[in-house]
């Protein structure tokens, strides 16, 4: 199997207040002590930071699966237009070896706007707030499981 580096951009905005008290398997550094949402959503500045993180890390033998889980849009990034996220996520994508899931809000909007797979892209569940984090394991353990550098259907219903 492929060496995978793993990013989750997940939302800290007020919105996600009421819904950190989901347990998160296999990440026991995330807690409700670091975990401290409040504010609004620059969700372009995370993304753009995540995947200069990534990328600074990432080594040519690494594939990376980029998960991005909002219950609301952007609405106050300072740094990053969303011309530069389609940008950053067109041009990793088209290194062969990073694959971006996006779990929120108007999901065909996002993957169109965004330049990345319709089927790499869920509505958010306001309901059921569990299904979103059981979603992101599904898509990240199919994604390592799998021997493909990349993937571009991975809640596909077929």
């Amino acid at each position: 199997m492929p060496k995978t580096l793993i990013i989750v951009i997940l939302d800290e905005s007020g919105s996600m207040g009421t819904k950190k008290s989901v347990e998160l398997d296999n990440v026991p550094e995330l807690t409700a002590h670091n975990y401290l949402p409040g504010g609004m959503t620059a969700l372009y500045d995370a993304i753009a930071e995540g995947v200069r993180l990534a990328d600074r890390d990432k080594t040519n033998d690494e594939r990376v699966i980029c998960v991005i889980m909002t219950d609301g849009e952007e609405n106050s990034s300072r740094e990053t237009t969303k011309e530069q996220v389609r940008h950053i996520i067109s041009g990793y994508e088209a290194k062969g070896d990073w694959t971006f899931v996006y779990i929120g809000e108007n999901p065909e909007r996002w993957s169109r706007d965004a330049g990345m797979s319709a089927t790499n892209a869920i509505n958010y569940d306001h309901i059921n707030t569990r299904n979103n984090y059981t979603n992101a394991t599904s898509a990240v353990s199919q994604f390592r499981k799998s021997l493909s550098k990349q993937s571009t259907n991975l809640f596909s219903k077929d």
